[in-house]
């Protein structure tokens, strides 16, 4: 809007969704105003002629996967009650403190604001409602629920974001919830692969102890398929609910790699040091990745002596699809970023890494979409790094060995479980799939939205069922976990290093583009925690609502 107020003029293209000129509107704010029959407005509203005002959904709230309602929490804050902002948050929001601190901002990047100068710092904002309201002496409860065991008993496997989030609201409606994770804490990646300097162990204990609150049970140091078997824990609970993330690192199936213990994947040599403590080490250390995983590792490289850190990549590094302010921060820590290269050999001496070698890479020009294909530089250029420690994350996959060959399971050409998209049911009555171990990696949000998405459905499955008989865990399950702190105990007894002599279903997937020397990128339909959204994520989903085999009759 811009003009007089009593003569306004409307400009449509640089009008958006902010509705700020309805709310500022005199005839809104001051009812009298519609009292003025000599007025356009106050004859207006006195032939009752008004067409309803539909509001609409403010951009930052369409992008939010959780849509979670910014405007109004964003006010309370700065009306200087963050009590109330976290009210607003926890409606929607099951782990405000984890999204305050690891979420991937897409509300940020839709901001209307930032067609002007910046985005509103909204991920900063709801992590302040939650310090303040803590520092102030408060929790960040949950609401309360119905008597648990009103919707019977589920079990909930892995205790990562998409596990918290069908954990609380499945407790919140009133189902008798108990959570089992193989790590030796409670809060899967959230506590053992994001560092502690991104991710306050505080914080996460503050949404882990708001869940607890309800009456959820956390059984740690249980590993399913080791311990106690998927098809036990069926048929003791009304529902099971598969929330194991993607932990396994795909490697870069390049010639010396394999055999070498300085060579590890991302989420093995975070989670080393979040559980067993920094070990300090010197050397050149390389980590090829481009998501946000990757760069808080080479951070984590540089605290443990590390010298020089060099962050390479396929892309240039202005299009790198980690998080800017996570990438400002690892240069500014002292971490090299190296462009434009792919490794085509790892260097090793007397059974020892001494280097990677690379090849120089260029973008070539974009087809009929948009994508740069990227080809060898002129003449073959290639280049070594000298390297003590090569960490590879480039992707990861679901570990699914706890399935123990469990007939009528589909998994995905990728290794993902293939579950009903409307629903999250596998091909298995009352066994539900959630999060990475479904979409493959994403952020913390999108795990979030995904768990509270299938608890909506294990509660219309599990209230349609009729009701069943209480069935006790066996005694592996009930002595196996040892609760004790939320973000860090002991293992169990249970939890020893027994293998699970289980292997996964060989899969029938084409070599991955690595293999075939294409970009990888192209037909990627995952991201890492902080990574730029990929479009095709869905693609198979739309197609069917649900897999082929899931229709099939099980024989008796």
């Amino acid at each position: 809007m811009e003009g007089r107020t009593h003569r306004p003029v409307h400009d449509e293209a640089r009008c958006s969704a902010c509705s700020i000129c309805v709310s500022l509107c005199p005839a809104v704010r001051y009812p009298e105003y519609r009292l003025t029959p000599h007025t356009v407005r106050g004859a207006v509203y006195a032939s009752g002629a008004l067409v309803p005002v539909v509001e609409e959904v403010r951009p930052c709230r369409a992008a939010c996967p959780l849509h979670q309602d910014v405007p109004v929490y964003c006010g309370e804050v700065a009306r200087g009650d963050a009590s109330a902002a976290l009210a607003v948050i926890r409606a929607t929001n099951p782990l405000p403190a984890v999204c305050g601190t690891v979420c991937n901002r897409s509300c940020e990047r839709a901001c209307v604001r930032a067609r002007v100068d910046q985005g509103v710092q909204i991920r900063a904002t709801k992590r302040f409602a939650v310090e303040e309201v803590l520092r102030a002496g408060g929790a960040a409860a949950a609401v309360p629920g119905p008597p648990a065991g009103g919707l019977g008993t589920v079990a909930i496997v892995g205790s990562g974001p998409a596990g918290l989030a069908v954990a609380h609201d499945l407790a919140a409606a009133g189902a008798r919830v108990t959570v089992f994770d193989d790590q030796p804490c409670v809060g899967g990646m959230l506590a053992c692969a994001v560092p502690s300097f991104v991710m306050p162990r505080d914080l996460l204990a503050a949404d882990v102890e708001a869940i607890r609150a309800l009456g959820v049970e956390f059984r740690i140091g249980v590993r399913v398929g080791r311990d106690i078997s998927l098809e036990t824990l069926r048929r003791g609970h009304d529902a099971v609910v598969l929330a194991v993330g993607a932990w396994r690192g795909r490697p870069l199936g390049i010639a010396g790699e394999r055999g070498l213990e300085d060579v590890v994947d991302h989420v093995e040599f975070a989670r080393r040091v979040s559980l067993e403590g920094p070990r300090r080490r010197g050397g050149p250390a390389v980590v090829f990745g481009g998501s946000t995983a990757a760069v808080d590792c080479a951070r984590i490289a540089v605290r443990l002596g590390c010298r020089p850190v060099t962050l390479a990549w396929r892309r240039p590094a202005e299009r790198l699809p980690c998080d800017a302010e996570t990438l400002a921060d690892a240069i500014e820590e002292g971490v090299r970023v190296l462009e434009l290269v792919r490794p085509t050999e790892v260097r090793a001496e007397g059974g020892r890494l001494c280097g990677v070698r690379f090849e120089r890479l260029r973008e070539d020009e974009p087809d009929a979409w948009g994508f740069r294909p990227l080809v060898p530089a002129e003449g073959g250029e290639t280049l070594e790094l000298p390297a003590s420690l090569l960490v590879v994350a480039v992707d990861r996959a679901p570990d699914l060995r706890l399935l123990g060959g469990m007939p009528g399971l589909i998994r995905t050409a990728l290794g993902f479980l293939a579950v009903d998209p409307a629903t999250g049911m596998t091909a298995l009555p009352g066994l539900f799939a959630a999060g990475e171990v479904v979409s493959g990696p994403k952020g913390a949000v999108e795990a979030v939205a995904a768990g509270r998405k299938v608890a909506a459905a294990v509660v219309a499955w599990t209230a349609a069922q009729p009701r069943r008989a209480d069935v006790p865990a066996p005694a592996s399950a009930r002595t196996g976990g040892v609760e004790r702190d939320p973000v860090a105990g002991p293992v169990g007894e249970a939890a020893s290093n027994r293998t699970a002599g289980l292997s996964p279903r060989p899969s029938r997937a084409k070599p991955r583009a690595e293999a075939r020397g294409s970009d990888p990128e192209r037909p990627s339909r995952s991201r890492d925690r902080g990574g730029a959204p990929k479009q095709g994520a869905a693609r198979g989903a739309k197609r069917s609502r649900q897999p082929a085999a899931v229709t099939t009759k099980r024989k008796r």
